[in-house]
């Protein structure tokens, strides 16, 4: 692709594109997850050749399960109505949905992991549940389980492979715990608590090449855990704000070992061994997970990542490029060769819904979207082996400190406080902006009541100034919320100390 592409759908856009050759033509189609579902034939045309409706909007990233029998491929998503959706894209009559208890934020996955020959589709709601819902061989559901936590799943799940070849299920909660949960049986082999609410979705690779994987699981802290749930030595890293932003996975440095990549905040790179150094001051908020391509044809890895505030980053040793695209990005980009000329292409979606097709110099992406490549996401290739990990004893003492404390005891934590209206595309978005005396959050909620019910919401932010999100409000609604907010330090402090705040929108 020699230019930039850049078209609109007129709405928000949270979930992932995808890029898929639907119709075996060898060139790959774009799928589009919004208000509906739209799929473009970019060579033909930029409007869509086909769109799926559902009954809410979707924020769920979709997998595509292509039939053995019919060769039929089926495109599952979920949606904020509850439903996972099966769409038969061959015959659309055919489609189906299957019914949870809650939003479905999480995006699924398809695999078999417990070796019986039929594949299974892997996903949270926002009931509490991780659902497993066994294919046949022509996408029917033969069955369907799930194993239930205490908060929601909008964590999307990863895998964990096994010494027979199955996998158990790795997924975070609302509950403030990374679950294992063994493929077989869906009993939980161990459950890990985080401190904070999970919402990222957790990353397994051999980072030591030693041919055991580990888990990268990010909230308000960075995680590196063995297969058995207990964080290696010197994890976990404290962060400077919760962040919703999963890790990428790349030898970015050519060293012949792996290093994995995390937004919040700023971006950071760590090794096994703890972070590693990167030389660009950056203070900003990230939403979207990074991804990691070769931009300029060089065959060096460049790390992109898109921030809440709409800017495009391109970083490494050499890079260090910024340019505003957007109103705010929440969407994790991909990188893929979408025309078949055999160079990769970036697509970011936006809250304004524009959807943007970047050309580059490069062939080769190590991690083209927030799961990475097929490649990448078990056991990878031999790198150098590394020394050999041990867990963390004692997780305070064994914390490295990237955020610096203010000793001394704050008795107004918080500087500014305001409510913020929006508009992104045809919603408009409510926000509570705050500003803390504070240095390192360890833990902020926002509590609002919806329909009788209180509801949390997650402080998320750069270390100083922190961003939390009502829903879509109607005209004229009164809104009760407060805070709770606890620092590093060991401060726990709600605000309003009694009762709570309202607004109303107009």
């Amino acid at each position: 692709m020699k230019n930039e592409i850049k078209f609109n759908i007129n709405f928000p856009i949270t979930a992932s594109p995808v890029a898929y050759d639907i119709n075996e033509d060898g060139e790959d189609e774009l799928i589009i997850t919004a208000d509906k579902i739209y799929i473009f034939d970019l060579k033909s045309t930029q409007k869509p050749i086909l769109t799926l409706e559902t009954q809410k909007p979707c924020a769920s990233t979709p997998a595509i399960f292509k039939s053995k029998i019919s060769k039929n491929k089926i495109l599952i998503t979920g949606s904020d109505d509850d439903n996972l959706y099966f769409f038969i894209l061959d015959d659309i009559k055919r489609s189906f949905k299957f019914k949870t208890h809650g939003d479905i934020f999480s995006s699924p996955i398809i695999y078999d992991i417990d070796l019986d020959g039929f594949a299974e589709v892997i996903f949270g709601s926002d009931d509490g549940r991780v659902y497993i819902i066994k294919l046949n061989d022509d996408g029917e559901i033969l069955n369907a389980n799930h194993f239930q936590t205490n908060g929601f799943v909008s964590s999307s799940p990863a895998l964990f492979p096994n010494d027979d070849g199955s996998f158990d299920i790795v997924i975070g909660s609302w509950d403030e715990n990374l679950y294992r949960i063994d493929g077989k049986n869906l009993k939980c082999k161990w459950k890990t608590n985080l401190n904070h609410i999970i919402w990222s979705s957790p990353a397994v690779c051999d980072l030591n090449a030693d041919g055991k994987p580990e888990i990268i699981s990010i909230s308000n802290s960075i995680n590196l855990l063995n297969e058995k749930g207990f964080n290696i030595q010197p994890f976990p890293v404290k962060l400077k704000s919760f962040t919703v932003s999963s890790p990428a996975i790349c030898d970015v440095d050519n060293d012949d070992n792996l290093e994995f990549i995390v937004c919040s905040g700023s971006v950071y790179i760590f090794t096994v061994d703890g972070l590693k150094n990167f030389s660009r001051d950056i203070k900003t908020i990230f939403w979207a997970s990074p991804i990691v391509a070769d931009i300029d044809g060089d065959e060096t890895q460049e790390i992109i990542a898109c921030d809440y505030f709409g800017n495009l980053w391109i970083l490494s040793e050499k890079v260090n490029f910024k340019k505003k695209i957007a109103s705010s990005i929440v969407s994790s980009p991909i990188a893929a060769d979408i025309d078949g000329d055999g160079l990769i292409e970036i697509i970011i979606c936006t809250m304004d819904g524009d959807i943007l097709i970047l050309p580059t110099k490069g062939k080769k992406s190590e991690w083209n979207n927030f799961r990475g490549n097929d490649k990448n996401r078990f056991l990878n290739k031999n790198f150098i082996p590394h020394k050999e990990l041990k867990p963390s004893e004692n997780l305070l003492e064994q914390r490295i400190n990237i955020v610096e404390f203010q000793e001394i005891k704050i008795e107004k934590p918080v500087k500014s406080l305001k409510i913020v209206r929006g508009k992104k595309g045809k919603i408009k978005l409510w926000e509570l902006k705050i500003e803390l005396e504070i240095s390192g959050l360890k833990k902020g909620i926002m509590y609002f009541e919806k329909n009788g019910n209180w509801f949390p919401s997650p402080l998320f932010g750069d270390g100083e100034s922190f961003i939390a999100r009502f829903p879509p409000l109607k005209k004229f609604s009164f809104v009760r919320y407060f805070l709770i907010i606890e620092t590093w330090q060991g401060q726990f402090i709600r605000f309003p100390e009694k009762g709570f705040r309202f607004f109303i929108s107009v």
